[in-house]
């Protein structure tokens, strides 16, 4: 089964929450992904490499993980040993989870890890960002409750790990972030 560049990019927009968008390029040969003022232009260069470029705001940085086989370079990622016989789903699903780990703030949500080899497995494949539901008795992370508000999910950045309500998942990214970096 043949696809295009643009093929892959609209497979990777539906997979990704929020809304996503694809302008094709001319011939199918790039295409760029949008949402609001965010857009990743997916290409091959001249090495044969798949490409994602992102202009990101200046305050902004790529993480410094990103999922298995993905490098980063100034301008955005690139898909290590991606080829065509992957196939359509395979390769979609490595630019979905690329978009969402350069997003700030965007966490990817995956089933609850077994083990810690399990979250250090999922880290590698997803991203530095990761949120999980628990089912536990354990209070949210954030002091911003006048009492104390059941979390709901942990967040995992890197593998330091924050309980967090729904509304304060984005917080916890941060903070965890903040508590890795001083680690």
């Amino acid at each position: 089964m043949q696809f295009s560049i643009a093929d892959v990019a609209c497979a990777a927009a539906r997979a990704l929450p929020g809304g996503w968008g694809v302008k094709r390029g001319d011939w199918g040969v790039s295409a760029t992904l949008f949402s609001g003022s965010r857009s990743f232009r997916l290409y091959v260069d001249e090495h044969g490499d798949l490409c994602l470029d992102y202009e990101r705001p200046a305050d902004e940085r790529l993480p410094e993980v990103m999922p298995r086989g993905v490098g980063v370079y100034h301008g955005g990622s690139f898909f290590e040993a991606a080829r065509p016989g992957e196939g359509l789903h395979a390769l979609s699903g490595k630019i979905a989870s690329a978009v969402e780990s350069a997003v700030t703030g965007t966490l990817v949500e995956i089933p609850k890890p077994t083990t810690p080899m399990a979250l250090a497995n999922a880290h590698a494949e997803h991203g530095p960002a990761l949120s999980y539901p628990i089912t536990g008795r354990l209070s949210c992370h954030s002091a911003g409750h006048h009492t104390p508000a059941a979390a709901t999910h942990m967040v995992s950045y890197l593998g330091l790990t924050l309980p967090a309500c729904d509304n304060h998942r984005a917080h916890a990214v941060d903070a965890a972030r903040e508590l890795h970096d001083l680690s």
